[in-house]
């Protein structure tokens, strides 16, 4: 029996069948390394996955693709579920993959050390560069998926606090091949085209996730984005334990979405509270500021009239008036002290003059030389003597001498 000859089209249709109704190849997972990745114009990823031996060509559709939580790199070990498959225009097989997964979180970590540490070598981290959030923002931008739980977040806790906030809602994707490029376009709108209202602040974040899930917000084009921002960026992605590149660079890292709303959305009643305070404080302060100064300025204008002028030629004149009456009565008593000790000693001298002793009846007897003799050891006989009294001088020559006897 001849076989019947077949077209290429038709041998290419019959493995096509033979690979699909393989239950192991229609439903396999492949581990590999991913290399040559190529995004088609359509939307379709083309790559190579291959070991240390072998290559296998792999492709994956657009819808497919949006899907992915992790942007696809040159060398990134990954999990591919799909299926193989002959693409029969050329006769050559190929995985096309459903999902891709990677394989293990240590590859992506070490990736995730490496651009930090570039990155804060770089000084991007540095505190110079962080721009001061608004106290009361009234237009707030928020860059994050439209249907995840962040937005709702973000919004409820904003209307609850602070209700005359204005929230400008940029839809992004959040994770996935285009997740980054979503962002960045978040960012550059809010910056640029955005042009009805001055945006004060912008959150850019998303809900938690694995680490591949929040892989969009350590892409390095993201963080130039924030970088380059001219707007502050608060960064508030995944649960208060992760960290991505997008929080160091930001101008302050939010722990959740919940909490850079609350950041950015102080609570008016709180608010009007402490200001209540705060006014009563400070009228507490002024009322009693405004004593002291009345205080202070009658203390002022009194001296000032004590120190005028007037006042001080008037007690100047009282002190010299005192002075004068006071010095007047010290020169009076003491010339009457004067006079009685004056008088005390003319007395003296008069009681001590030997004049006045000679008018009661006595005599003064003197040497020729002047010496008053008041004693008859120093006498000699023939010796001449001068007596006074009270009228005269008699010169007499000593005859006797006649010793008291005792």
């Amino acid at each position: 029996m001849e076989i019947r000859s077949l077209s290429v089209s038709e041998v290419n249709r019959y493995i096509a069948r033979l690979l699909y109704s393989d239950p192991i190849l229609y439903n396999i997972k492949v581990q590999g390394e991913l290399s040559n990745i190529r995004y088609h114009q359509n939307g379709h990823v083309f790559f190579t996955l291959k070991d240390d031996t072998s290559n296998l060509k792999g492709m994956m559709f657009y819808d497919d693709a949006l899907m992915l939580s992790t942007p696809l790199k040159e060398g990134l070990q990954v999990v591919i579920k799909g299926s193989i498959a002959l693409y029969e225009k050329n006769g050559t097989y190929q995985l096309r993959a459903t999902s891709i997964q990677v394989d293990g979180l240590g590859i992506l970590y070490e990736e995730f050390i490496k651009l930090k540490n570039t990155l804060e070598k770089k000084g991007y981290f540095n505190d110079e560069h962080k721009k001061e959030l608004p106290f009361l923002p009234k237009n707030i931008g928020v860059i994050t998926s439209k249907t995840g739980a962040a937005i709702h977040d973000i919004v409820s806790i904003i209307r609850r606090r602070n209700p005359g906030a204005k929230i400008i809602l940029y839809p992004a994707l959040v994770q996935g091949i285009h997740g980054s490029r979503s962002i960045i376009e978040g960012i550059q709108y809010f910056n640029t085209a955005y042009d009805n209202e001055k945006i004060d602040v912008l959150i850019v974040g998303r809900g938690g996730g694995a680490l591949e899930e929040l892989w969009a917000f350590n892409e390095m084009e993201v963080v130039e984005a924030i970088h380059k921002s001219t707007i502050p960026i608060v960064s508030a992605v995944g649960h208060e334990s992760d960290y991505t590149l997008s929080d160091y660079v930001a101008d302050y890292r939010a722990a959740t979405p919940s909490m850079a709303a609350e950041i950015l959305a102080p609570d008016v009643n709180e608010l009007a509270e402490k200001l209540m305070l705060k006014k009563q404080s400070l009228d507490y302060f002024l009322k009693n500021k405004f004593h002291e100064e009345k205080n202070r300025l009658d203390f002022l204008k009194n001296r000032l009239i004590f120190f005028s002028p007037e006042k001080v030629i008037n007690r100047e004149r009282d002190k010299l008036s005192y002075t004068k009456k006071k010095f007047i009565k010290t020169i009076k008593e003491d010339l009457k002290q004067r006079k009685l000790l004056q008088n005390y000693y003319r007395l003296k001298i008069i009681t001590l003059n030997p004049y006045s002793i000679l008018s009661r009846g006595y005599a003064l007897i003197e040497n020729e030389h002047g010496e008053v003799q008041t004693k008859i050891d120093t006498l000699q006989i023939e010796e001449e003597l001068f007596i006074t009294l009270r009228n005269g001088r008699v010169r007499v020559k000593i005859t006797e001498i006649i010793r008291k006897e005792r």
